[in-house]
């Protein structure tokens, strides 16, 4: 482990992108990123390019995400 930096992610929207307990983030096996914001109730999909493929919010009373995960579609079941 080199503990440097080699790819990082910040949002440009007005609500900040920042949890410092939690949270989860997820390499894709197409070079995307999952990332999920834990205090602002967010799950986003970024390119390496840093562009957002899309992006989920969380609209509850309690906007709170642990962590979030992509797993791949099994297909229809029989």
């Amino acid at each position: 482990m080199s503990r440097q930096i080699t790819w990082m992610y910040y949002s440009m929207a007005n609500q900040g992108m920042f949890s410092h307990l939690d949270s989860s983030v997820q390499r894709l096996p197409n070079g995307n990123t999952l990332i999920s914001d834990a205090w602002n109730g967010r799950i986003v999909e970024v390119t390496r390019q840093k562009e957002k493929v899309w992006e989920y919010k969380l609209r509850t009373d309690l906007n709170w995400i642990y962590r979030a995960e992509r797993v791949p579609w099994a297909g229809p079941t029989p």
